[in-house]
């Protein structure tokens, strides 16, 4: 699960998002920047690569949209 709330602004490949309430607290406040790609009816946006702190493995966070069917070009 993911959920947040704030003003948000794209920047070339960039979303940059500006949390003022988050299920992580800790993004409160912060500037989150995640690295934007839209290809035909898909977007995706993916963290930069991060530390885990309960594993301490590189990781990547990503999300995938996929346009509805019938709903543009």
């Amino acid at each position: 699960m993911i959920a947040f709330a704030g003003r948000y602004e794209v920047d070339g490949d960039k979303l940059i998002y500006y949390p003022e309430a988050s299920w992580n607290e800790v993004w409160n406040g912060t500037t989150q920047t995640r690295l934007l790609e839209i290809s035909w009816d898909r977007l995706h946006v993916r963290s930069a690569p991060i530390l885990s702190p309960s594993t301490a493995t590189t990781i990547v966070f990503s999300l995938t949209w996929d346009r509805a069917p019938g709903r543009g070009s």
